[in-house]
């Protein structure tokens, strides 16, 4: 692993350390105090993290700029969309069959996603080194 691709992981693991911790706060604050069910506060927290953690990623992250941002974003939340789907069963699945806590649970499939997300994302939604003529799905013709 070349020192580019470390400094670059380790942005990754920044953006989605603050996109996490600002995740698991919210869902306690409408969890514990607000007093929703936990997987109503997971649907909210996770659709309203993902655009500030898509915009850091791109930006920050990867440094991708691409030509078509709408094609990147598309991409992005259909990966996002998946892991949070797999995350909602899995933490229905720790939670209620296991009997784990909750933000336990959470901080587990957090660690358990960091290296899948910045595969998935450096290779499919964001593209890097990958040849500018690859098809885009969703670009604009």
């Amino acid at each position: 692993m070349t020192l580019a691709r470390i400094q670059e992981f380790l942005r990754f693991c920044v953006v989605g350390g603050a996109s996490a911790v600002s995740g698991m706060l919210a869902n306690y604050v409408l969890t514990d105090l607000v007093g929703l069910d936990y997987r109503v506060a997971f649907v909210m927290t996770f659709l309203g993290i993902n655009l500030a953690s898509f915009l850091a990623s791109q930006r920050f992250v990867f440094r991708a700029m691409g030509a078509d941002g709408r094609a990147e974003m598309m991409r992005y939340y259909a990966l996002n969309g998946g892991m949070g789907l797999f995350n909602l069963v899995s933490l229905t699945l720790l939670v209620d069959v296991c009997g784990v806590w909750y933000m336990a649970a959470l901080l587990f499939l957090t660690a358990l996603g960091l290296p899948i997300n910045y595969f998935l994302h450096r290779n499919v939604t964001f593209r890097v080194g990958q040849s500018p003529h690859v098809a885009d799905v969703g670009a604009s013709p």
